[in-house]
């Protein structure tokens, strides 16, 4: 048998290591959870976008449509341009949900508006 000066380390061993593995598996779990909210407030901002380029293509107030749909899917318009040649760009934010809530909120920005119908614009 070896000294009693030894006897227990392995234990502290496996302990650190445990506690090194969830604090890695803590740190990828939230990097996921910010991923998937950015994915989901990219989502938004292109839906939103379309749906008010849609609405400024039928003569209708586009932010008011961007703003609608942004609401009903759990975002918040930031902001909303429309240019003259009717294109649209939105800037939206979504706020993080569980343990991910107090870091803020995602944000993401599109833009939609008339396909170029010239067939040399490529």
């Amino acid at each position: 048998m070896t000294g009693g000066r030894d006897r227990g380390s392995a234990a502290l061993y496996v302990v650190w290591c445990a506690l090194a593995v969830l604090a890695v598996a803590a740190g990828l779990g939230a990097v996921g959870l910010a991923r998937v909210g950015r994915a989901r407030a990219a989502s938004v901002a292109d839906l939103a976008a379309l749906s008010a380029a849609a609405a400024l293509g039928r003569g209708e107030p586009p932010c008011e449509a961007g703003r609608a749909v942004a609401e009903r899917s759990g975002a918040r318009l930031i902001s909303c341009v429309a240019s003259p040649g009717g294109v649209v760009g939105v800037v939206v934010e979504v706020a993080f949900q569980g343990p991910m809530a107090r870091f803020g909120a995602a944000r993401a920005a599109a833009d939609a508006g008339p396909a170029e119908t010239d067939a040399g614009a490529r």
